[in-house]
């Protein structure tokens, strides 16, 4: 469920509103609120790091493995390393950091 954390607290209150009143059973009421206050922080949570992913260049990418950016360009040919083209050189190449992240954990774990 998607829900931001201004919904939640503005429906908070109602819920709670509807447990006094009697129209509500509380337990009904206290679960519903732990959903709501749980799904508003995991949608800030995956908003927050997607706004905060690092691209990085075909030559960041080969310094911090330790090979050539010819190397790094085959890799994305062959698959292994998924790169996203902003236009039409390959200067204009990025890879996300948790891209890295995961080929560099791929070949420790091989």
């Amino acid at each position: 469920m998607k829900i931001s954390q201004h919904t939640a607290k503005a429906i908070n209150p109602i819920i709670r509103g509807m447990a006094q009143a009697g129209t509500l059973p509380r337990s009904e009421a206290n679960t519903t609120i732990s959903i709501l206050n749980q799904a508003a922080k995991q949608q800030t949570s995956s908003a927050s790091s997607k706004s905060k992913q690092v691209m990085l260049t075909v030559k960041q990418i080969a310094e911090r493995l330790g090979v050539c950016t010819k190397t790094i360009l085959r890799m994305r040919t062959d698959g292994q390393l998924k790169g996203i083209k902003l236009t039409g050189s390959n200067k204009s190449l990025r890879f996300s950091e948790a891209e890295l992240d995961r080929f560099v954990n791929e070949e420790v774990m091989s």
